[in-house]
């Protein structure tokens, strides 16, 4: 991506704008300017104080005279549609050369804005045709570390714990890459595959060719979806697509239930991090991974809370526990656990 303007949601507090959050998060050196009408005038830090100081402006305009090359729509809603209002903007933002980056499922006015403009909107979910393969079972023969982020529900972090650990190997000199799985990941990266947008057949394939294509000695896979989730389909061919040598499981602290299936209780830490194991396993078919970690959000506790959960899940599982975000030197213990 080049010089980037981010825009967000109209409510500049929406879950929605999780994409835009995570861009200036991870990727905020490449950002100008956030475009919210409501908040012009204003930093993007006076609403998140764990971003950085990024000037907000009204329209687009005002981003290109900020040096603005690209438009990131910064909204995941879900869904994953884009409204009539976000189409104005687009064909607004199209119609003064900007390149458009977006991870929308299509519509059919969006593919219209597409034929219209087909150098200028980037779709962050169209796979290339490279990664539309079956898997070939050759990535487990590789001498790469791979580590899978897997977790206890959707939405609990794993992208966010994936690109931390990663920023700390890079402290420690450790020759790693960071391969996305998801539209938000391939933002923030510039390369990936789109898991959700990949044929079925050709979902476990993808994700080999993905690990295979690394020329890093390790290997972090943005984990989604659940095992124990209905919704979720996209947790079993990342498991057999990356053979994993090593898991990182993640949890949202605030969780006691799934969270679209109230009646879904999450079960023991314990117990998950056993049967992703097993199914990684396969009843020894293949390699059994090793759980290195458990990544926990505790942004809705007390530090003091927080501690006192995350040492009792380490008693209970007998694994390493951190929340990468508030305890970001802690991610070292994780790490200690490669071999």
């Amino acid at each position: 991506m080049n010089k980037v303007a981010v825009y967000f949601d109209d409510d500049i507090l929406s879950k929605n704008n999780k994409m835009g959050i995570s861009v200036l998060l991870f990727s905020y050196s490449r950002c100008v300017c956030v475009i919210n009408q409501n908040n012009a005038g204003k930093s993007i830090r006076d609403f998140y104080p764990f971003l950085e100081n990024i000037k907000i402006v009204g329209n687009i305009d005002e981003a290109i005279r900020m040096g603005a090359e690209s438009l990131l729509l910064g909204l995941a809603p879900q869904g994953g549609t884009a409204n009539p209002k976000l189409l104005d903007i687009m064909q607004n933002a199209a119609q003064k050369n900007l390149t458009i980056i977006h991870g929308f499922h299509q519509t059919d006015p969006l593919t219209a804005l597409e034929k219209k403009y087909p150098n200028l909107v980037v779709d962050l979910r169209t796979p290339k045709k490279e990664y539309l393969c079956k898997s070939l079972d050759k990535v487990r023969f590789t001498n790469k570390n791979r580590i899978l982020m897997v977790g206890t529900d959707m939405a609990v972090g794993k992208m966010t714990a994936g690109l931390l650990i990663h920023k700390k190997t890079q402290s420690l000199d450790w020759n790693c890459e960071f391969v996305a799985t998801g539209q938000i990941g391939i933002a923030i990266t510039g390369k990936g595959v789109p898991l959700d947008a990949i044929k079925l057949d050709f979902t476990g394939g993808a994700i080999e060719k993905l690990v295979l294509d690394s020329e890093a000695d390790t290997v972090i896979v943005e984990g989604q979806g659940s095992i124990i989730n209905p919704s979720s389909s996209a947790t079993l061919p990342l498991i057999r697509g990356s053979s994993p040598t090593h898991l990182v499981l993640c949890h949202d602290a605030s969780l006691i239930s799934l969270k679209d299936f109230a009646h879904i209780k999450i079960p023991c830490l314990k117990s998950i991090i056993d049967l992703y194991e097993d199914i990684a396993e396969a009843c020894g078919l293949y390699q059994r991974p090793k759980t290195i970690g458990i990544c926990v959000n505790t942004a809705s506790m007390s530090e003091a809370d927080a501690k006192t959960y995350m040492d009792e899940i380490s008693k209970i599982t007998g694994k390493v526990v951190v929340d990468p975000v508030r305890d970001y030197d802690q991610i070292q213990l994780i790490l200690d656990g490669v071999s």
